[in-house]
C-alpha cells in the first residue's frame, strides 16, 4: 500500500484513493533522440539554360527578355 504526501494510505500508486492528490511527482519526459544528419543528396546536373529560337538570349522565364518570345508557344490574339 503506498502513502500519499499527506500522509493517507492509498490502495493506488498514481492518486490518493483519499484525497485525489498525485502521488508522486510526474515521470521527467525522455529525452527525445537526436534526429541523425541527412545524408547529402546528390547534386542533379544543371541543364543548359534554354535560348530563345529568334534572338538566342538565355531563357529567364516565359517570355524571353529581349524580344519577348513566348516560350509556351502560345500566339497572341489578334488585335482589333
Amino acid at each position: 500500500m503506498a502513502t500519499c504526501p499527506q500522509g493517507h494510505a492509498s490502495g493506488a500508486d498514481d492518486y490518493c484513493d483519499v484525497c485525489g492528490i498525485q502521488m508522486a511527482p510526474p515521470a521527467r519526459p525522455v529525452s527525445r533522440p537526436q534526429p541523425r544528419a541527412q545524408a547529402p543528396q546528390p547534386e542533379t546536373q544543371a541543364q543548359p539554360a534554354e535560348n530563345c529560337p529568334i534572338c538566342q538570349t538565355p531563357r529567364a522565364g516565359q517570355f524571353c527578355e529581349v524580344c519577348g518570345h513566348d516560350f509556351t508557344g502560345a500566339t497572341p490574339a489578334p488585335s482589333p
